[in-house]
């Protein structure tokens, strides 16, 4: 399955592949407007000077550079007739020396005054390059547009003498505007579109991983109920059978070793009520009631917080003989007198500070563990912590889940049934933990008044 990181990365990477898509259309969409109204308005002119040098006979351009009136003044109609028709900017008549022979403007100069921008065009006329009428580029005079178009005038005897001229606005620029600026307001939309779409698919996704892990928690809670089902009911009849024997053993026995066998009574009991918790767990599950946490057993009691850590502190020497366990912080000031649910309470401590003892086992470290107790007015702030790898971000979120361990030797119901008996208990469990650095669980308990 494709981690949410990797989700979001393909997400933003189709969103920017989407925005690049259509800019791109609308940008070559663009370039190819404005080409071809480039072409319209050059075979329009090419049109317009091919059908003029018709218009204009070998004879009358002999007469124009030989400067005859009558001539000059028939070609000025044909000239203004042309530039009326098709609304252009000016048609005139050039020399092979490039003067002015006839024009429409009021007042032309006597040499061509664009004759360097249009060198091309013009040498390829008068040179008979080509006798085809040729359009030049789009070029700016001042503060307007431009683009003409040159055809070859020739004289009775075919030569090229002259050339025609009509040039006219490129008035479309204006239009090429309005599009750019809807091109961009179009890029601009389907930006926010896409960021929108990105918002959905995130919302979509978070609301879908939120329906998979609740199915996946109802999933692993019907298969926990099962197990714990079956192992409990394997584990309840030894140990009556255990406290049973020991009991025989305690009346066979002197007071010398009753506080042994007390222990194990003690240690039995304890155990049975695990046991009974567990078993009304999976019932709860199996049932498939709404509540998948073990049920408590006990009753509240009246009890010394300091002796309880000191007995904790006892039984994990007892469980590691072999390894040199260094108590941080064990002092808790006699007596701390609570009213709390005593044994799920021992059973919490014990395993969180087995599970600190094992985190610094696995890391390498010298085994640093401690209990802190802060007495409030409304309630018991219990700390176990311990100087092993701790747990990175993402550890920590899923800590609780069962069946997820960081250890290598974890079942993963540890973290999960001890919060579950915390919140049973009416309190709260909650792990504060910096990679490298160790870990503090933190429970938060109600405290009942001691009549």
């Amino acid at each position: 399955m494709i981690g949410d990181t990797k989700k979001l990365l393909l997400a933003g990477i189709f969103t920017i592949v989407l925005i690049v898509t259509i800019s791109f259309a609308w940008y070559v969409n663009y370039g190819k407007s404005e080409d071809l109204l480039q072409r319209q308005l050059s075979r329009r002119l090419i049109s317009l000077a091919a059908i003029a040098s018709t218009e204009i006979t070998p004879d009358l351009v002999s007469g124009l550079l030989l400067g005859d009136f009558e001539d000059i003044s028939e070609v000025m109609k044909t000239l203004e007739a042309i530039r009326h028709a098709d609304s252009l900017n000016e048609v005139f008549v050039l020399s092979d020396q490039l003067y002015y022979l006839a024009s429409t403007s009021p007042e032309p100069d006597s040499v061509y005054f664009l004759a360097d921008l249009n060198a091309p065009y013009l040498d390829s006329i008068i040179f008979g390059l080509t006798d085809q009428a040729i359009s030049s580029a789009t070029y700016r005079s001042g503060d307007i547009y431009l683009k003409s178009a040159f055809a070859p005038l020739v004289d009775s005897e075919g030569l090229v003498v002259a050339l025609i001229g009509v040039e006219a606005s490129v008035d479309y620029f204006a239009d090429m505007e309005s599009l750019k600026n809807n091109m961009l307001l179009a890029i601009g939309m389907t930006l926010i579109a896409g960021v929108i779409l990105l918002f959905l698919f995130l919302l979509l996704q978070s609301r879908f991983n939120k329906v998979q892990h609740h199915l996946f928690l109802n999933e692993t809670h019907s298969y926990l109920g099962r197990m714990v089902a079956v192992v409990s009911h394997e584990i309840k009849n030894p140990l009556m059978i255990i406290r049973a024997s020991a009991e025989r053993l305690g009346k066979k026995m002197g007071d010398k070793d009753s506080q042994e066998v007390a222990f194990i009574t003690e240690e039995v009991d304890r155990l049975n009520e695990i046991v009974s918790g567990y078993l009304t767990f999976s019932s709860s599950v199996t049932s498939g009631t709404t509540s998948t946490t073990p049920q408590l057993t006990t009753n509240t009691e009246v009890f010394d917080l300091a002796e309880l850590v000191m007995s904790l502190k006892q039984n994990l020497n007892e469980k590691f003989p072999n390894d040199s366990i260094c108590w941080v912080s064990e002092m808790v000031a006699h007596p701390t007198i609570v009213k709390l649910h005593r044994r799920p309470l021992r059973q919490v401590l014990l395993n969180l500070v087995i599970n600190g003892v094992e985190a610094c086992r696995e890391s390498g470290r010298e085994i640093q563990v401690g209990i802190e107790v802060d007495l409030q007015p409304e309630y018991v702030v219990i700390t176990v912590l311990d100087r092993g790898k701790g747990f990175t971000k993402s550890e920590a979120k899923r800590a609780f889940e069962p069946f997820y361990s960081t250890r290598k030797s974890g079942s993963g119901l540890g973290l999960y049934l001890s919060k579950s008996i915390v919140a049973q208990m009416g309190g709260e469990l909650n792990v504060h933990s910096c990679e490298g650095e160790g870990t503090q669980m933190v429970i938060i308990l109600p405290r009942e008044p001691i009549e």
